[in-house]
């Protein structure tokens, strides 16, 4: 049975193995089939991945000639806006370039300033890097630059025609050239002497910095002569003419050709510096004409000094020296009238605040006016040579205008603006010098003659010379300056300081009169006068001299203590010293010298009549010593009486102390004395003769 089983068994096994071989060899010979479709479609993707690489180079290839294509277009088009730019920016318009081209005659201004503009435009324009290496750029630039030079020559050409033109028409009508001489040193004014000139201003100074710009005036009140408001006039137009072209002279040539215009503004200068070196002669000649006529007055004057002061010092009346200001104030407001409407004109006509060349406005103006400042040396001294004190007027003014100068300075500052007026400015600051010269000279000459002043040998001194002639210095800057006013200083400093020490030199040398008494009165009128000066830096020096008058006052006062109580005085100050070197009070009557008969003994010697006597006699000797001018009479009593009075009292406090039961008095009492002083005081003075 098992047998049986496995036999089936094997025999199901071989059958299935049988069939399995067949199986199999039908699976391998499907793998083969299976093999060779895959061999097929390897060989079919290779072929389609061919075709794909081919079609990724095409496409490849297509999207690089498209690139170039868009490169090449944006190239084209870039080149062609370069080249529409360039030739825009080099090219000129018909119209503007026959405005260029033909011959100017600047009648219709706003077309050549267009053309002007529109040439400006072209050589502004922005440049394109490297487009100068282009030979028709190359060409074209020099066709442009060529054509501004042309219109610019033809500018330069006309404009200076029109500055001749205008000069001929100006020196026609214009002042001779004769007169006072600004090239030189000298003043020459007799050849028109016998014309005069009337000046009236009212409402006071005419020196006032405000005022339009180009515009030359000389102000309300004055009457320049008839030649000079001529050129005032055709200036005035001619400028107004002119200035019409600021834009193309001092704006386009300036900057486009230097050159022509640095030419253009010399031949200008050459010119119209001859026209104004007549017209400020002919102002400062009209205006020495009246200056000369107060002094020819003042000559006659019976208000001068002395002949030994004269020399130094020459004085007129008040009203003369008063009118003199105005007239030098007429011929500076004139001058500054010229001189700053010029000054505007040409900064403006000629574009000076963007100068850039070495002719700026202040050097162009040193030109047009080379003899102006050596003509205001002339003035000066011609003024010192009439009157020395018209030099002080003459401070007063030109710091006046010195201070405004500073303030427009200051304002043109304040509003960032450049300053017109530097020229001006600069001409004042050299008068203020000039004239602190004359001045100083003036100083100088009155220090000398204080030291070579003596005291009088023949009569009393009195008021001193020299003090006078300070007073009449100071009386003259009171007038001019009034009180409080810091522009002498320096000089009075100098005057005082010399004055203090040759007074009390003189003072010692004096044999006529006590120095005490020289010194008080002398001191006492300096010291009136720095009181009515004020100046805030002689405030010591003003002390001082007080102090000094004060203390003559008292010096001379003590030496009086021994005329009208001699004795009295001369034995109480022994005894005084005798108390000083030790001696006790009550010992003192015990001394052989001051026993108490000898007391009694010089009592006896001043009753109260003797004493009232020798006061009086005492009053004809100071009335003597003082001078009737100086009015101090009453001053020098009242110190003398004080003293008496104060050395009597201590007479009395010595008897008291030193002979206290001795019953012995003065004959007389401190009431009795005040009342010889008053009773002496109130009589009528009796005129001494030194």
């Amino acid at each position: 049975m098992f047998n049986h089983r496995c036999l089936l068994l094997f025999q199901s096994n071989v059958h299935f193995i049988v069939e399995s071989e067949q199986k199999v060899a039908a699976l391998i010979s499907a793998l083969d089939m299976a093999m060779d479709e895959l061999d097929i479609m390897e060989a079919k993707l290779d072929a389609y991945h061919q075709y794909i690489t081919d079609v990724e180079e095409s496409m490849s290839g297509l999207q690089d000639r498209d690139q170039l294509a868009q490169i090449t277009g944006d190239n084209r088009r870039l080149l062609l806006e370069t080249l529409e730019h360039i030739v825009a920016s080099l090219s000129v318009n018909a119209g503007v370039l026959k405005t260029l081209e033909e011959e100017a005659d600047l009648v219709d201004i706003d077309r050549y300033k267009e053309a002007a503009s529109c040439l400006d435009a072209l050589f502004t324009a922005e440049r394109i890097p490297g487009e100068e290496y282009l030979q028709a750029v190359s060409e074209k630039s020099l066709e442009l630059v060529a054509l501004r030079d042309k219109f610019a020559s033809r500018l330069s050409y006309q404009v200076n025609d029109m500055i001749v033109r205008f000069y001929n028409q100006l020196m026609r009508i214009a002042p001779g050239g004769g007169g006072i001489n600004v090239g030189g040193s000298l003043v020459d004014i007799s050849s028109s002497s016998s014309r005069h000139l009337r000046h009236h201003i009212p409402g006071g100074s005419l020196l006032n910095l405000s005022g339009s710009r180009s515009n030359l005036s000389v102000g309300s009140g004055v009457n320049p002569s008839g030649a000079l408001n001529h050129c005032y006039e055709l200036l005035k137009v001619q400028r107004s003419e002119m200035l019409q072209f600021s834009s193309l002279v001092g704006g386009w040539l300036q900057i486009n050709r230097p050159d022509v215009f640095r030419t253009l503004k010399k031949q200008y200068i050459d010119k119209m510096q001859t026209f104004f070196s007549r017209v400020y002669q002919e102002i400062l000649q009209l205006g020495i004409q009246p200056i000369l006529g107060l002094t020819k007055s003042s000559k006659h004057d019976p208000a001068k000094q002395d002949g030994d002061v004269s020399s130094v010092l020459v004085t007129t009346q008040g009203s003369t020296l008063n009118q003199f200001k105005p007239l030098f104030e007429n011929i500076t407001h004139q001058l500054w009238s010229l001189v700053s409407g010029e000054e505007n004109f040409i900064t403006d006509f000629f574009c000076l605040e963007k100068c850039k060349d070495e002719l700026d406005a202040f050097a162009c103006m040193q030109l047009l006016f080379s003899s102006l400042p050596d003509g205001m040396t002339d003035l000066i001294r011609l003024c010192e040579g009439q009157n020395v004190v018209f030099s002080m007027f003459m401070l007063l003014v030109l710091s006046q205008l010195s201070d405004q100068v500073g303030k427009t300075r200051q304002q043109h500052e304040h509003q960032e603006k450049k300053l017109t007026g530097s020229f001006w400015g600069q001409l004042i600051n050299r008068c203020i010098t000039e004239t602190r010269g004359v001045l100083k000279r003036h100083v100088n000459s009155l220090n000398q003659m204080f030291r070579d002043s003596k005291p009088s040998r023949k009569v009393r001194c009195g008021l001193l010379n020299m003090v006078r002639v300070y007073e009449k210095f100071a009386e003259s800057s009171l007038t001019v300056f009034g009180p409080g006013s810091t522009i002498m200083e320096q000089a009075h400093s100098d005057l005082i300081c010399c004055l203090m020490n040759e007074l009390d030199r003189v003072a010692a040398d004096s044999l006529k009169t006590p120095p005490e008494v020289v010194l008080l009165e002398n001191y006492h009128r300096l010291y009136d006068i720095l009181c009515r000066l004020k100046l805030p830096s002689l405030d010591d020096t003003r002390k001082e001299t007080k102090a000094r008058y004060q203390r003559s006052l008292q010096e001379y006062s003590m030496n009086c203590m021994g005329r009208p109580l001699e004795d009295l005085h001369n034995f109480f100050e022994q005894v005084q010293s005798a108390l000083d070197s030790g001696v006790r009070p009550d010992a003192i009557c015990y001394q052989f010298a001051f026993q108490k008969h000898m007391l009694q003994k010089i009592i006896k010697e001043y009753p109260g009549k003797e004493v009232k006597k020798g006061l009086d006699s005492l009053r004809r000797k100071v009335e003597k010593n003082l001078s009737e001018e100086t009015n101090l009479f009453p001053v020098v009593w009242r110190s003398i009486q004080s003293e008496v009075t104060k050395q009597c009292v201590f007479y009395e406090e010595l008897i008291q102390k030193c002979y206290s039961d001795s019953g012995l008095a003065l004959d007389f009492t401190i009431d009795d004395l005040q009342n010889y002083f008053s009773e002496i005081a109130s009589a009528p003075r009796r005129h001494a003769l030194g």
